[in-house]
């Protein structure tokens, strides 16, 4: 089992988030198809919330909990 952690920075510029969040949740889904099953975001806003919601969104329905 492998686990996976995100931390980053609370500020992001606007124009930087859409494209972040694009190769974010390629590479989400990459560690998922590899087996990757635990994931912790932290709850401030900025990266924490980008890296939930683009999780949110890679993961299949069956695994969001």
């Amino acid at each position: 089992m492998r686990k996976f952690c995100f931390t980053g920075h609370r500020k992001i510029e606007k124009y930087h988030a859409p494209h972040i969040k694009d190769v974010l949740k390629e590479k989400l889904r990459e560690l998922i198809r590899a087996g990757a099953e635990d994931f912790y975001c932290g709850g401030a806003l900025g990266w924490d919330t980008i890296s939930a919601v683009s999780l949110v969104g890679a993961k299949p329905p069956a695994m969001v909990s």
